[in-house]
């Protein structure tokens, strides 16, 4: 069934009916992966290419499409098999990471930032640092506006965001 709104997450166009078939399609596969995560469900989501599904809606979706589709991600790298998936291969890893970048440099552009969509950007770079091979990418390649002040009125108001941001800089000392 999901597979049907996989063409819906890829429309082209940002009219504002099409923007929300967008939302819709989006929504739909976000709450199959509402807590817990199923592994089925992150199985199958991985197995249709999912995850290539939800960059059309971060390159040309609004921000909400921005944050669901980045809540997609969040949510399968949070699982172990999803998190491998996302990170056996360097290919992978460095999209994801390319994705995230360019998510970064979206809400340094906006006027008021969105915190929900910066907390989520947080956490699957969190996310990411637990596999130790990744773990050295992103050592070499992290973003350093995560680090030097850029968000930093984004961390003071949501505490969840800096945890998250400490755990990452944690997990990045270890070896």
């Amino acid at each position: 069934m999901p597979t049907y709104f996989y063409p819906l997450m890829d429309i082209n166009l940002t009219d504002k009916p099409l923007e929300c078939l967008r939302l819709g399609a989006l929504g739909v596969i976000a709450h199959m992966l509402k807590l817990p995560a199923d592994t089925a469900v992150v199985r199958y989501l991985v197995n249709t290419s999912c995850l290539q599904h939800c960059t059309k809606a971060i390159e040309i979706g609004s921000t909400e499409s921005k944050t669901i589709a980045v809540f997609i991600i969040n949510k399968i790298m949070s699982t172990g098999e999803g998190l491998q998936y996302c990170c056996v291969l360097p290919d992978r890893f460095f999209f994801i990471d390319g994705l995230l970048k360019k998510l970064l440099v979206y809400l340094t552009a906006m006027g008021t930032p969105c915190p929900s969509l910066f907390n989520l950007l947080v956490g699957c770079y969190t996310n990411l640092s637990y596999k130790p091979r990744t773990r050295r990418g992103l050592r070499r390649y992290l973003p350093a506006m995560l680090f030097n002040g850029t968000f930093a009125c984004l961390l003071a108001e949501d505490p969840a965001a800096e945890r998250c941001r400490q755990q990452l800089i944690k997990t990045l000392e270890m070896k």
